[in-house]
Formats: C-alpha cells, sequence, structure tokens
C-alpha cells in the first residue's frame, strides 16, 4: 500500500535549508472539486477513492503513526488529465451553459500527502489535532484521541465526495474567537439515504 503514499525522489542542502524532491502529482481532490463547482463525484469513483484512503491509512496504522489531517486537501490525483460529462442534475440548462458538463478525473488513483501534523502512540493526544470540518468528536470534547481519529476524518471526506455537502460545516471565525469551534449543525436528513449502498 506504500504505492499510495507520496513518494521521496531526492534531497539536497540549499543554504542551510534541507530541500526534498518528490514525485510531481495532479490536484489535490480540494482543488478539483472547487474547479468543478463542487459537483460530487459518482458513486463508483467515491468508492475506488474510499478504497485506497482507507488501505492507505491502515498502512499507516500498521506502522503505528496517526495521520491527524486527513482531509480532500491532502490527498492528490496522480493524474491532472479529465474527462468532460454531462451533468444530469443540470439537464434543464442550456447546452450553452457550461453548468451542463462537469469533469471527472480520467484516473482516480491517489497519493496522501503531507505528514507534517503525523504523531505516534505513545505520544501526548492532549492537544487539538485535524482541520475542524473533519476533527473527531473526542478532539472536540478534550478527551484525548488515537486511530479512530483518522477514521472518522476519512467519513467526512467521502460524505463530502459523494454529497456535494461538507457534513459539519462551522460559521467562519470572527477576531478574537477561540481557534476550537465545537459546535456544529446537525447533518441533513436526506444525508442517510443519500449515502445508502456507499460500499455494497
Amino acid at each position: 500500500m506504500w504505492l499510495t503514499l507520496w513518494q521521496i525522489r531526492n534531497w539536497f542542502e540549499y543554504r542551510n535549508h534541507i530541500c526534498i524532491v518528490f514525485e510531481k502529482l495532479g490536484p489535490s481532490l480540494y482543488d478539483f472539486l472547487r474547479k468543478n463547482s463542487y459537483r460530487s463525484f459518482p458513486i463508483d469513483i467515491v468508492r475506488e477513492l474510499g478504497r485506497q484512503v482507507l488501505e492507505s491509512v491502515a498502512f499507516i496504522h500498521d506502522l503505528r503513526p496517526i495521520h491527524t489531517d486527513l482531509k480532500p486537501e491532502n490527498i492528490l490525483l496522480v493524474s491532472s488529465e479529465y474527462i468532460k460529462v454531462p451533468d444530469y442534475k443540470f439537464i434543464s440548462r442550456s447546452a450553452k451553459d457550461g453548468s451542463y458538463f462537469k469533469n471527472l478525473p480520467k484516473s482516480s488513483a491517489i497519493k496522501l500527502i503531507d505528514f507534517g501534523s503525523t504523531t505516534f502512540e505513545h505520544q501526548d493526544h492532549r492537544y487539538v489535532v485535524s482541520t475542524r470540518h473533519y476533527r473527531a468528536p473526542e478532539i472536540i470534547l478534550g478527551l484525548g484521541w488515537s486511530y479512530p481519529c483518522d477514521m472518522w476524518s476519512i467519513g467526512c471526506i467521502l460524505v463530502e465526495l459523494c454529497c456535494d455537502l461538507n457534513i459539519f460545516p462551522h460559521p467562519q471565525l470572527l477576531p478574537g474567537s477561540p481557534s476550537t469551534n465545537t459546535s456544529a449543525t446537525a447533518p441533513p436528513l436526506f444525508l442517510f439515504s443519500a449515502t445508502t449502498g456507499l460500499f455494497s
């Protein structure tokens, strides 16, 4: 499963800095969604993306680290190539309207990146980790955390990919507000039917 992790090609020192050369990859899932007007992926692509992420995280966990910052920005498509397909949610619009089509990646191969927040099981787990949209309840409640916090993040990511929905949105923090916002709105009821069969 190491093939789904970002590969280091080389490293060198430059002006007292260590520089690392990584393999060239495509856009992150977040960038792909953003440039695609945040339209969802077909369920078969979400299944394949989910399989790869789960296998990658299982491989990492077997080595004992916890990623702690899984999110669409840290999952990169291997290729930048994509195809245009009709978007049937907008079928009533004029064919001249660009929103009639949406982009899909030609390849669903991905790689996990950004291990800067990775920690090990024996280290202190009382501090806050994870981006707020993907932060597990035990982190928010200050109960300590471990490997399951990565699994929570994966679940939030998969819902976002297949439902055009950030399951736990939060208001933009105002100046002076605490950096950890523990309030979240309940997910809409349609979400539970929309995700039925995701892994069937």
